[in-house]
Formats: C-alpha cells, structure tokens, sequence
C-alpha cells in the first residue's frame, strides 16, 4: 500500500501543468537558495540563470500531515541547444518512518517505482553514497530502452535518480536529460548536494 501511495503521488504531481509560485516557501531576496519552511530544507540553484519553480499541493498530506511539495530546477534556456526540450531536476519530499535505512528505501524506489515509470530501465553505473551537510545522499544514472517510448512526465533518455533521508522525510529527485540534447548531470549532483535541513525538522 504504501509503495502505490508513493508511486500515485509521484505520477499525480509531475503530471500537473505549470508551475506556479509556492506562496509557502520562497527563494530568499532573489537570491539562489530555495527554502520551504513546511517541511523544513532547502537547496540551490547553479546560477541564477537556472530556473527555479515551485509548488504545493494542500489537498494531498502524508502521514506527518504535510503536503505534497514539488520544486523545478531548469537548466538555463541558452543551455538547451534542442529548444523545445529543457533538462530540470525534479524533487519531492515524502512521509517515511523516522529511522528508516536510507538503502531499504534506494531498493523500494528503485524496483516500484523507477522499473516502473520507465520502460526498459537500466542502471548505468554503480550507486554512489556521499556525505552531506545535514545527513547522506545516494544517487546513481540510469536510463529507459530507446525500444520504447519516452516518458511524457519526464521526457529524455538519461536520468540521474537521487534519494536521501532525513529523520521521518525522504527526499527523492530525478534529473532528466539526453545525448543530443545535454544531461547537466554534475550540475544536478551539484544541486543536490546543497541539500539543507533546518535544525528544528
């Protein structure tokens, strides 16, 4: 049950249209770091030439009864030689038990979800576990079967998948990109490795 709850919220929220800006968080004074006070974190954009977008849906709570919560982070328009196509990372906080193996989760996602929403999935390399500021991340590249059709939620056909657990909160990104038209992959690791949380969360 809880591994469907997770993959519905996943697929309602990147399925949704434009983003708006979330009248609940903020990028403070302009400047390059997204905060959202909710849930506690925050996290930085490159440059500001990258774009930054946010929003938070109040209809749908998780157990810790906050809602669901999705940030954008695009690569500059001038970075993206395909035109139509803009690479971003995408991430979202979800509701975990506090305490719970941050590899267990890898594992969950991974098998429920990734497998899922992509057709032909393949890990591309090893999973790579580092420190941050404020706890650990694991990420690691994969990519979907070019003998299916791409992911309309998240169009390309390289991906960076990134996981990383803060007490009771899981937070779960996915940077998209392809070979001809860029995968900003050291960019998205370097986006997520500004990963904060605040000290009373």
């Amino acid at each position: 049950m809880w591994h469907r709850l997770m993959m519905f919220v996943l697929l309602f929220v990147v399925g949704c249209g434009s983003i708006p800006t979330d009248s609940n968080s903020n990028v403070a004074n302009g400047e390059l770091v997204y905060v959202n006070d909710a849930w506690g974190f925050q996290i930085s954009r490159p440059t500001s030439d990258w774009g930054i977008s946010a929003q938070t849906f109040l209809q749908q709570r998780f157990d810790n009864g906050l809602p669901v919560v999705e940030v954008r982070v695009a690569t500059p328009l001038n970075g993206s030689p395909g035109g139509s196509f803009r690479p971003e990372l995408y991430l979202a906080p979800r509701s975990v038990s506090d305490g719970i193996n941050i590899d267990a989760l890898v594992v969950a996602f991974e098998e429920n979800e990734l497998k899922v929403i992509f057709e032909g999935y393949e890990a591309l390399e090893d999973k790579q576990k580092i420190e941050i500021a404020d706890g650990e991340l694991v990420h690691w590249v994969f990519r979907n079967s070019p003998f299916f059709a791409p992911s309309v939620r998240f169009p390309g056909t390289r991906f960076l998948a990134v996981i990383s657990v803060h007490k009771d909160q899981m937070y779960v990104m996915i940077g998209n990109g392809s070979q001809d038209e860029g995968f900003p992959v050291e960019d998205y690791r370097l986006i997520a490795q500004s990963l904060r949380f605040s000290s009373s969360n």
